[in-house]
């Protein structure tokens, strides 16, 4: 299981740099890890614009991407937040890719860009990396966030691992926390996400399935 913190108003309380780095503290404690998501340039960028220091593909450095993993400390590894355009684009994907790479971090791709190079691109620069095998719309209907955590429960069956994605909200939140409390007795195991990155987590000694 992993949190991840991203579109804050940065220079608010709310969102301090040493509070985040609490919260990541708090959650490594609790056995997650704590996901920084970056915004990541769309197709239709700047109509569609995901907020102050997105990564753009012309931008030609990392600068945006310093300052965001600069806001605070503690996590693990770093997730896109739109970036159709920018997971397209081999230059610009390759450099954010190496930057996370090189402090020793994991990539998630979570999996809604077609044309994302995430899998081409991240072995070459000896990146750890998965791409999310289910999305949990948190504005569905309870029914459509229960038949979505048994399809990811089924893909954790079928391929030994399976990761899921929401984006913090209370209704899928309230459903998720109830769906893990069952799993063991299902024979599944809740897994932080660096821990399904390597092969040898996929399925443990009882031959449990991981989420």
């Amino acid at each position: 299981t992993a949190y991840e913190i991203y579109q804050c108003d940065w220079s608010s309380d709310v969102c301090s740099s040493d509070l985040l780095a609490a919260m990541a503290v708090r959650a490594r404690a609790g056995g997650h890890e704590t996901l920084l998501q970056a915004p990541m340039e769309p197709f239709d960028y700047p109509r569609n614009d995901p907020g102050p220091h997105t990564l753009l593909v012309d931008s030609g450095d990392t600068n945006d991407l310093h300052w965001l993993m600069s806001r605070f400390t503690g996590y693990a590894g770093v997730i896109n937040y739109l970036g159709g355009r920018y997971m397209a684009d081999d230059d610009a994907l390759a450099r954010t890719l190496a930057e996370v790479a090189s402090r020793g971090l994991y990539f998630i791709d979570d999996g809604q860009s077609r044309q994302s190079r995430v899998t081409a691109i991240a072995p070459g620069v000896s990146l750890p990396h998965a791409v999310v095998d289910a999305t949990i719309d948190t504005h569905a209907s309870a029914q459509a966030i229960e038949t979505a955590l048994a399809q990811l429960e089924l893909r954790a069956r079928e391929k030994g691992v399976a990761i899921g994605f929401v984006n913090a909200a209370p209704q899928p939140l309230a459903q998720i926390a109830r769906f893990i409390a069952g799993l063991e007795k299902r024979g599944v195991a809740l897994a932080p996400v660096s821990a399904v990155l390597a092969p040898v987590f996929a399925v443990d000694q009882i031959g449990r399935a991981h989420v």
